[in-house]
């Protein structure tokens, strides 16, 4: 089936919120047509929510932000549905949704300990920019152009 995005009701918050490491409370809401920074989706398959888009400031996990231009973007997957590409298929989605609604450059911060999420942002055309270090967290910061 293929996959689409919809609105993160306040029950697919609450689901997401239990596997995607996140606070359901604090998951914005957006409109799928045209995601603005703050906005936040659900990645459908068919009517199973199998994962979350987080675009702008939400996104970034750092506070302390390289000066860039890039619109920070967070894709969470639920863990049960990462095989068969949904992932990659979340990400491209994702990407010309953006594309489409104007977006010309995207962030991706990614704990250093998730190296399946820097192979997906590195499978998604993202390129490594900085090592950040927060404590006693690492991520790794990933840029990406997009063409429209």
């Amino acid at each position: 089936m293929a996959l689409s995005l919809g609105e993160l009701t306040e029950a697919r918050a609450t689901e997401a919120a239990s596997w995607a490491q996140a606070d359901a409370s604090v998951l914005p809401r957006g409109a799928v047509a045209h995601l603005r920074a703050g906005d936040a989706v659900a990645v459908l398959d068919g009517h199973e929510l199998v994962g979350v888009l987080v675009v702008g400031p939400l996104a970034c996990p750092l506070d302390r932000r390289r000066a860039s231009t890039a619109t920070d973007v967070w894709l969470a997957v639920r863990p049960g549905r990462l095989h068969g590409g949904i992932a990659t298929r979340a990400g491209e989605l994702a990407i010309e949704t953006l594309r489409v609604g104007g977006h010309t450059q995207l962030r991706a911060t990614v704990p250093e300990t998730s190296t399946a999420g820097i192979r997906l942002a590195l499978r998604l055309g993202f390129a490594p920019v900085e090592r950040v270090e927060a404590g006693d967290d690492a991520y790794r910061v990933l840029e990406r152009e997009v063409l429209g």
